[in-house]
């Protein structure tokens, strides 16, 4: 266990934090429905994953406080969690955890999962700049 008080923050990279709304990403599209279904009976290691009791514990979003280490928080444009982690940003700003979210919404951009890696672009640069300006500020 880490005492709380040693983290200085955390990067939040494309990921789900809302799971009561994991299996809207599959909007309809079968084959997507099929990966998450997977993914979650994988992570559980139930395949009745949505009857699990360990399913909403998994949800940081439920789970935060005013106590939460600064975030960092982006997501692609993509098959994505992006609405997670717009809630979870929000969310956490009400609280009054300093955020910093990077989140692009313009129609027909579409980044990859992990773009943020992938520096061919000005969004990828944009968020590793952002990401830098944020390590740099909660470091010390």
């Amino acid at each position: 266990v880490i005492d709380p008080s040693v983290l200085k923050g955390n990067l939040l990279l494309c990921g789900p934090y809302d799971l009561q709304k994991f299996s809207d990403l599959a909007n309809g599209n079968k084959i997507m429905d099929f990966f998450l279904s997977r993914a979650a009976w994988a992570y559980l290691g139930d395949k009745n994953w949505l009857d699990n009791p360990k399913f909403k514990s998994l949800s940081i979003v439920d789970e935060i406080s005013e106590n939460f280490p600064a975030s960092f928080i982006t997501d692609r444009t993509v098959n994505t969690f992006t609405a997670h982690g717009i809630t979870l940003a929000e969310k956490l700003v009400d609280m009054g955890v300093d955020v910093t979210s990077v989140f692009y919404e313009e129609e027909g951009l579409e980044l990859q999962h992990e773009y943020q890696f992938q520096m061919d672009n000005d969004y990828s640069v944009n968020t590793f700049n952002k990401l830098v300006e944020f390590l740099d500020n909660h470091s010390n």
